[in-house]
């Protein structure tokens, strides 16, 4: 009897200077902000930083995008991303309209994290959609938002003399 409690107390010591150092030693509390060197931790990036699609884009890109939007996204998002596909029709809960001002601001990455992680009713996709795949989703998305929501000064003059003559 006397033996265990010493081999007990002996294997205890250990673990109680593991967690005092644990808890003396710098660490980040959930939601605390940027670490003590004034730089986020590599890999990571702090919230409200834009970051465009680190790809170049061009219109092989976004017509991937296109496809494979249109096999997993259009179902609940529909074919312009105003939130009115099929599977809303049937009474699924509607996603948020991409041409909302809101997601319109939204970062690259936001819509990156979203896809891969899932949001609300959406579950994620990173087990079904490749990482290049999914910037091809983003530039297709972008390409729907400026669609939907380019200013005249925006167009080209072609375009702009094309829609005068209609």
């Amino acid at each position: 009897m006397k033996n265990s409690l010493l081999i007990i107390l002996c294997l205890c010591i250990p673990l109680c200077s593991c967690v005092q150092k644990m808890g003396i030693d710098g660490h980040l509390e959930p939601l605390s902000g940027i670490p003590l060197n004034g730089k986020p931790p590599e890999g990571t990036v702090p919230q409200g930083v834009k970051i465009n699609v680190p790809i170049r884009i061009d219109y092989a890109l976004i017509q991937k995008g296109q496809q494979q939007y249109n096999i997993y996204c259009l179902p609940c998002h529909g074919a312009s991303g105003n939130g009115n596909g099929m599977i809303v029709q049937r009474g699924f809960p509607a996603p948020t309209s991409f041409h909302t001002e809101r997601l319109r601001k939204e970062s690259d990455q936001h819509y990156f994290q979203t896809i891969t992680h899932g949001s609300g009713k959406m579950y994620s996709f990173s087990d079904r959609i490749s990482e290049a795949s999914r910037w091809s989703i983003i530039a297709y998305i972008r390409a729907l938002q400026f669609s939907q929501n380019a200013a005249w000064s925006q167009l080209p003059a072609e375009d702009q003399q094309n829609l005068k003559e209609r």
